[in-house]
């Protein structure tokens, strides 16, 4: 058995991308994306990867346990839900705009098994991304509200959640945008990047992966860490790429910020990062 072909991958992807079902989620999708720009665009000739601002930070181990389990079972979410949402608020405190619709261009893995039946791409080698905007509307709170935890962030989250449980399945945006000629979804990507990649290191014991779980190499972080020099415009004004790490503590929540240099500054993203903390 050697599991799905890329090809045949790319080429499901194409079929899938003329069905009536997907079609008929233009319309929803188009929603989406009208929402307002709320920083300047990317400047090509100046915001690559090479210049790039680049940030790390990690969250406390307590809390992150937290965000793990409590607090995603009190609202009956996942954990990326709760990133995302609590994101948007930081977002629009840092905007300084507490009523506005906040768009986000949210990554993730494509490895979408569901798509046909008897798919297998557990060992199928290539880059599958997953990329589509959303649109959130957190306002109504003063942040000390936020940060104190106050009753009324209760629904202002679940509102949030529902929000993105209304949204179509993420895949079909790009297979409308990128595989249907008949279907016009031109409006730029929200300025805003996000990609949760996950909980990295679940199921090792002692150091030890067990046989068959897919790993993080030190060679393959210092080759994205090498990528991240390449003078190639850059996708987002500002882009939040986080993961749960597993310590010898226990789990940390990494972040890793990347932003156009035209538009903000070392100080400015520090601000933001810290207040999307303060929100988790």
């Amino acid at each position: 058995i050697t599991g799905t072909s890329f090809a045949t991958w790319a080429s499901l992807l194409a079929e899938h991308a003329q069905a009536s079902s997907v079609v008929g989620l233009a319309d929803r999708w188009k929603q989406v994306t009208a929402a307002p720009s709320l920083l300047p665009a990317v400047q090509p000739a100046v915001d690559t990867y090479a210049s790039s601002g680049q940030l790390k930070a990690s969250l406390d181990v307590e809390t992150t346990r937290q965000l793990l389990g409590e607090v995603p079972a009190a609202f009956h979410a996942g954990v990326q839900d709760i990133l995302l949402i609590a994101y948007a608020l930081a977002c629009a405190e840092f905007l300084g705009i507490r009523d506005a619709t906040i768009g986000i261009d949210v990554e993730g893995h494509g490895r979408n098994e569901d798509l046909a039946p008897d798919l297998d791409l557990s060992r199928t080698v290539g880059w599958f991304t997953t990329k589509y905007p959303v649109a959130l509307s957190v306002g109504g709170l003063r942040w000390p509200q936020v940060v104190a935890g106050d009753a009324a962030l209760g629904p202002i989250i679940k509102d949030a959640k529902e929000q993105l449980r209304a949204l179509p399945d993420g895949m079909t945006y790009g297979l409308l945008r990128y595989l249907n000629p008949d279907i016009d979804l031109s409006e730029s990507d929200p300025a805003i990047g996000f990609n949760y990649l996950g909980r990295l290191g679940t199921g090792a014991a002692n150091g030890v992966v067990p046989e068959g779980l897919w790993q993080i190499s030190r060679e393959g972080s210092s080759l994205v860490e090498a990528a991240t020099t390449a003078p190639m415009p850059l996708g987002h004004t500002v882009e939040l790429n986080a993961a749960t790490v597993d310590t010898g503590t226990g789990p940390e929540l990494n972040a890793t910020w990347t932003w156009a240099p035209s538009a903000l500054d070392a100080g400015e993203v520090g601000r933001l990062s810290q207040l999307w903390f303060d929100a988790l």
